[in-house]
């Protein structure tokens, strides 16, 4: 069976792709991050497992209507969704993809630090794993 990774390691492993340039992993490692966070803010809510037949605008909408910044959750799955089917966000330093990686470790970790120092917490050897 394989190893379930939280929303944590996956926003970790996703800082440690960027550091190495990896850009294409890095936006499904975010990919993954966020859905995983869905998956476990709708655990914590509800006490059980997502219907897989939910989506994750539902699943975003009742996270909203129990506490969480329904804005931001929204905003960040209309990104999910641009990166899955449309194409890369851009990756500089300044882009979009680091703004995007910083709100959603926001989120995760509930906390304000910056990308600046989540990638100074993370070591590149994470994106070898």
């Amino acid at each position: 069976m394989a190893k379930k990774y939280n929303s944590k390691d996956l926003i970790k492993y996703t800082v440690a792709q960027m550091k190495r340039r990896r850009y294409a992993t890095a936006h499904a490692f975010w990919v993954f991050a966020f859905e995983n966070f869905l998956e476990e803010a709708y655990k914590k809510v509800t006490g059980s497992e997502p219907d897989p037949n939910l989506t994750n605008r539902e699943i975003t909408d009742l996270l909203g209507r129990r506490g969480y910044n329904w804005r931001q959750l929204k905003n960040l799955n209309w990104k999910r969704n641009q990166i899955i089917h449309n194409a890369f966000i851009n990756e500089d330093e300044s882009g979009e993809f680091s703004r995007l990686t910083e709100e959603l470790g926001y989120v995760i970790f509930n906390d304000k630090k910056s990308l600046k120092e989540r990638k100074e917490e993370i070591d590149t050897e994470l994106a070898l794993e």
